[in-house]
């Protein structure tokens, strides 16, 4: 029995955004080492849950030989819905919703989802290309001799693959491709992550910094708040913006001019925190806080990515302990 394509991320246990994208980077070094240009496509599923059709999904549930007693659940749980708006005192008549698809918030609905795409997402991850998933993000790439070739066999093999999924499960929507130009982009943002054409990263941590900084400022509108207070909103709501993913982009052999925009973020939002003078050295604000340098504050993180790769299931694609450290590109991504 299966549960699942492996390359789908989303809804089980143990994953996460960041492991998909590790997926996609690791296969973009394996591909330049061999001076292989990598095409990548992307697109997310709008809708994921609303759209869900029931008849669709159970079909998709037999092929995975779920059992009959299971799937009458599912019918049922997907069967009788009703809705209605409400705003302040006024609330609408509750009616029925004809294909009310998947509920939002339940648990079980990223499960379904999962099922419903494994047809779409059901693609291994070679030397020639791969796919990956999280629930209602789904992205594509191809490794050929040049952009041309890949461009292709996407027009050939993907999309016509994409539009037979898309129509066998009763999904609205037109891919246009031919006759219509379609100019590669400059970077891709899959799952939140700026992937530029030579893994440089300088885009993404440009918006990383810019989001960080707005939060910060936004917490320093807090009043009558204590500095260990300061610090911990800090750690819960500025840090993480900037370390989402961190085992991605960040190469601590390589990224010094990334390192010290980081470092000069922290700076400044300790500054803010403390309200401390801007003479004071950046090490003193960090030990007056309690909080870690940016640089060890990532390679810790790492770490602990790495730990977490070797206590799961295998991957597609094997990711292997040092997927996080990259080397420069030696083709051209799109």
């Amino acid at each position: 029995m299966s549960f699942g394509p492996d390359t789908q991320f989303g809804g089980r246990p143990g994953r996460t955004t960041e492991q998909a994208l590790l997926v996609l980077s690791n296969s973009i070094d394996q591909a330049w080492y061999k001076h292989r240009v990598v095409t990548l496509f992307s697109f997310d599923l709008k809708g994921a849950f609303n759209r869900v059709n029931k008849t669709s999904l159970d079909a998709c549930l037999r092929t995975r030989r779920i059992p009959s007693v299971a799937r009458k659940w599912i019918a049922s749980f997907m069967t009788d819905r009703h809705a209605n708006i409400g705003f302040d005192d006024f609330r609408t008549e509750t009616a029925p919703l004809a294909n009310a698809g998947l509920a939002q918030g339940s648990p079980l609905s990223p499960i379904l989802s999962s099922f419903f795409n494994a047809d779409l997402v059901d693609q291994p991850v070679t030397v020639h290309g791969g796919a990956s998933a999280f629930i209602d993000d789904y992205f594509r790439w191809r490794v050929g001799s040049s952009t041309e070739e890949n461009i292709a066999k996407i027009q050939s093999e993907d999309i016509p693959r994409i539009e037979k999924w898309k129509e066998g499960n009763g999904l609205q929507g037109q891919i246009v491709v031919k006759g219509t130009v379609v100019q590669p982009s400059p970077t891709a943002k899959p799952l939140g992550v700026v992937f530029d054409r030579e893994l440089r990263w300088k885009e993404h941590v440009q918006q990383v910094i810019k989001r960080a900084t707005k939060t910060t400022i936004a917490l320093c509108g807090l009043r009558y708040l204590r500095p260990e207070q300061m610090r911990q909103l800090y750690q819960a709501c500025v840090t993480p913006v900037v370390d989402y993913a961190s085992t991605t982009w960040h190469d601590p052999l390589r990224d010094k001019t990334h390192l010290r925009h980081l470092n000069t973020l922290q700076r400044s939002s300790l500054i803010r925190i403390l309200s401390a003078f801007r003479t004071v050295a950046t090490s003193t604000l960090e030990v007056e806080a309690h909080v870690l340098p940016t640089h060890l504050r990532l390679r810790l993180r790492a770490q602990r990515t790495v730990a977490q790769l070797h206590n799961c299931t295998p991957y597609p694609g094997n990711i292997p302990s040092g997927a996080y450290c990259h080397g420069p590109g030696d083709a051209e991504t799109t």
